[in-house]
């Protein structure tokens, strides 16, 4: 049998984390976000932006890691590349409060 499907999803689990997701200005959040290393802010933005009240289409988005203060406004910068881990908050802002 070549279909390790199962495998493969208990090796997709073991690389989640699990982050909150929050609008910097109004505070509104998503609090259990699942997410990969891999995954990329554009993705995170497709998803969850209209629930924490973040213009998808901005010409400019800034995400925070809280703990650590690295930021970024590159929309394929990954989960690992930001450096989160379980249990950290993601803050975003859209251009109507970035100078």
């Amino acid at each position: 049998m070549t279909d390790y499907s199962i495998d493969n999803a208990l090796a997709t689990a073991k690389n989640c984390i699990t982050i909150e997701l929050m609008n910097k200005s109004t505070q509104t959040s998503v609090p259990q976000v699942s997410v990969d290393g891999n995954n990329t802010m554009r993705q995170l933005l497709d998803e969850y932006a209209l629930d924490v009240g973040i213009n998808p289409n901005a010409a400019k988005i800034v995400f925070d890691n809280k703990r650590t203060g690295d930021s970024t406004s590159d929309l394929n910068e990954t989960v690992a590349g930001l450096g989160l881990q379980d249990g950290d908050v993601l803050l975003v802002t859209d251009d109507g409060c970035v100078a």
